[in-house]
């Protein structure tokens, strides 16, 4: 059994899709990442599969016989396609943990540009996040989307940590020559609601951050303009 690409392809990048019918297995080696996205119609069966066949045990590399009466076809792409979109996906261990690690890095640092100390109005550092979570048991699911995840956090760690989640309102008046730059920090650090100028090329901006990012920010555009810019917030 050769898995295409090989070379290209760790052991947490393949998994096995399962269909059964008339109570029998059927099985397709695929790429784990391609394989959900083709399932939800984001990619081609063609990216996801790794084997040009149907097996009735992957692991055992048992070829399927008899798939023109099954499927009413012996074409191993459109067999393949059913498997996907109508059987379940066997994420292996190494990918979920793969998929989990990735998440929790994305999670970790989501929730970190939120959340700031009640008392400072400092950002939490990242690591006292992490100890919050073991504390309160929560487990990063990869099952679960990162949206889905922080909103459940900011929920919980208030619970078992002196943190808020605030949003700011920073509205910057910037003369002509730093406008460009000005946009592009803004961009990059949150929302912009909107913009004005001024008679003299300058330009007031208006754009709502995670608190999180607040001095980081501010630190850029003081330095940005060596104080010449001016920087006012309100709390949203």
């Amino acid at each position: 059994m050769n898995i295409l690409n090989k070379s290209e392809h760790k052991k947490a990048d393949y998994s096995v899709a399962r269909l059964k019918k008339d109570g029998v297995n059927y099985e397709i080696i695929v790429d784990s990442e391609a394989a959900i996205k083709a399932k939800k119609g984001e990619a081609s069966v063609s990216e996801a599969i790794l084997v040009s066949k149907i097996f009735k045990d992957a692991k055992k590399g048992d070829v399927s016989g008899n798939l023109d009466e099954v499927f009413g076809t012996d074409d191993v792409m459109v067999i393949a396609e059913e498997i996907i979109k109508k059987g379940e996906i066997q994420l292996s261990e190494e990918y979920r943990k793969k998929i989990t690690d990735l998440k929790k890095n994305q999670v970790l640092e989501a929730i970190a540009t939120k959340a700031v100390d009640p008392t400072t109005h400092y950002p939490v550092p990242r690591q006292r996040i992490e100890l919050a979570l073991e504390q309160a048991k929560y487990k990063i699911r990869y099952e679960k989307t990162v949206d889905e995840q922080v909103k459940e956090l900011m929920n919980l760690l208030p619970t078992v940590m002196p943190v808020s989640f605030k949003e700011l309102m920073l509205t910057i008046t910037s003369p002509p020559q730093f406008s460009g730059q000005v946009f592009s920090l803004l961009k990059n650090a949150g929302e912009m609601v909107g913009q004005d100028y001024l008679s003299d090329g300058g330009a007031i901006i208006k754009a709502k951050i995670p608190a999180g990012k607040k001095n980081e920010l501010v630190d850029k555009l003081k330095s940005l303009s060596h104080g010449i810019i001016k920087i006012m917030e309100a709390e949203l």
